[in-house]
């Protein structure tokens, strides 16, 4: 088509008289039409500097990265309507922004026009000429400003414990020694701590760990000193939360965190104040209350560390150990399905329990694999924080209760936000028997995570996919 479009209109110009003026093809900007003409021309290169010093015959040139591609063309416009189409041609190259140029030898592309030049001869009538200079336009944006939402959580999480304090050394009542009502008291505090102290024990044998230790040991050893110091016994319960988190990685955690509330809701149920004092009882439902409150937080920001290191980590994973069979009980590697603990009716997330000593110790690594995992975990975190609200408000702790709902909504807003990168999960069901390998290039085009489909579907060789049974893959 162009080439029969310029034929004819250099046929035209040889009737005119311009037989040394040859038109080169058609093109346009924003859909304003032209014709190519003499120079076309593309300059690039290089960014380089030079580095020469005085008195010195040394120095050397520095690669600053490519030069933008210059492009600058000749156009012109002939014919009986040339006037309004010059005046649309100068609109259209003088309007804001990026515009697309069709051009026979550069292409499709999107251009800035950097400067431009109409020219008219008097010996010519209605022809006008233009040179054009263009510059491509950025494909990418300037980075906008986004919240840092983990931030968020962390910053929050602080200020819920600075309140937990607070409440705790506000709503204490002072109990005399030597009574019921003290022993309870103290019975409950070591009771809490005894909890912490079994945690630690299992995250695993370091210098860390031992010290923590200690700190506890201390700490139950001065029980009695600590009965009506409400702001030393908080500030220990709550460092103890908080080393807790220093000593493990944010997957150990949050399955740490997960035992505690387990332990804790254990006690509490099995605690019985009807037969103590006021002020006895009150004290015990308030430390109870602190410390269900501080593993729900710490739980929770350790759910948003296990999405920090899924989004960070190469695989996309906390951990991605190989499926592998073993009859050794020092090195143990399952998979597990997502389903529901029975102990803290939360959902679990798909987890790789992995043995950590010949003591048969294990470590669960919880794994963000999907959106799917962000959801039911959101969904199960945002409910025990409803929970917690509801009974900091029935207590009568109305400021942490109003605290811990804006912590609730820092937190399901972070998993969610950040969330939305992980991939999404997809049903299949192969024609046969094949590995996960083949059967993942196959539904994704991509193979790299092999493994991660048959832990996904708890298959122990992920050389033998079942056919024929519906499969979960991750599909981005």
């Amino acid at each position: 088509m162009f080439e029969s479009t310029v034929a004819s209109i250099n046929s035209v110009r040889d009737s005119m008289g311009l037989k040394n003026r040859r038109v080169d093809g058609v093109g346009s900007f924003r859909n304003v039409p032209f014709l190519t003409y003499r120079e076309q021309k593309q300059s690039g290169g290089r960014r380089i500097v030079k580095r020469e010093y005085p008195m010195r015959d040394a120095g050397g040139a520095i690669d600053l990265g490519r030069k933008l591609r210059e492009r600058t063309f000749s156009v012109c416009l002939l014919g009986k309507n040339v006037e309004a189409e010059k005046d649309g041609l100068i609109e259209a190259l003088e309007a804001p922004g990026a515009g697309e140029l069709t051009h026979p030898d550069f292409g499709t592309l999107q251009v800035l026009v950097d400067s431009f030049e109409c020219r008219k001869s008097a010996d010519d009538l209605d022809y006008y000429e233009f040179t054009i200079t263009v510059y491509p336009a950025a494909e990418d944006n300037a980075p906008e400003s986004t919240t840092d939402t983990a931030a968020a959580v962390s910053d929050k999480k602080n200020s819920l414990f600075g309140e937990l304090g607070d409440t705790l050394s506000g709503a204490w009542q002072t109990v005399q020694e030597a009574t019921d009502g003290a022993i309870a008291v103290a019975d409950a505090i070591s009771g809490i701590f005894d909890d912490i102290s079994g945690v630690i024990e299992n995250a695993g044998v370091m210098g860390t760990v031992n010290g923590l230790l200690s700190a506890v040991a201390k700490v139950k050893g001065s029980v009695q000193g600590m009965i009506n110091a409400p702001a030393l016994l908080g500030a220990n319960l709550l460092g103890a939360f908080s080393g807790l988190s220093d000593i493990t990685d944010s997957g150990s955690a949050f399955r740490a965190y997960e035992r505690l509330g387990v332990m804790l809701k254990r006690r509490q149920s099995g605690t019985d104040t009807s037969h103590l004092d006021a002020a006895a009882s009150a004290n015990i439902n308030t430390l109870y209350y602190v410390a269900t409150v501080a593993t729900l937080t710490s739980q929770a920001e350790a759910a948003s560390g296990v999405l920090t290191a899924a989004l960070s980590a190469d695989t996309g994973l906390s951990r991605t150990p190989e499926l592998t069979t073993s009859t050794s009980s020092s090195s143990v590697s399952k998979a597990t399905l997502p389903g529901r603990d029975s102990d803290t009716g939360i959902s679990t997330i798909p987890s790789v329990a992995l043995g950590s000593d010949d003591t048969g110790l294990t470590a669960m690594y919880p794994l963000f694999e999907s959106q799917a995992d962000i959801e039911r975990v959101t969904s199960e975190i945002g409910s025990q924080l409803d929970e917690s609200i509801v009974s900091a408000s029935d207590a009568g702790f109305v400021t942490g209760s109003l605290t811990l709902a804006t912590f609730r909504l820092v937190v399901v807003n972070d998993l969610r936000t950040r969330g939305i990168h992980l991939p999404d999960v997809r049903a299949v069901r192969l024609r046969q028997t094949e590995p996960a390998l083949v059967a993942l290039y196959r539904e994704t085009g991509d193979s790299l995570y092999w493994q991660r489909m048959g832990r996904r579907n708890s298959i122990p060789n992920p050389l033998f996919m079942p056919g024929g049974v519906p499969l979960e893959i991750l599909d981005g």
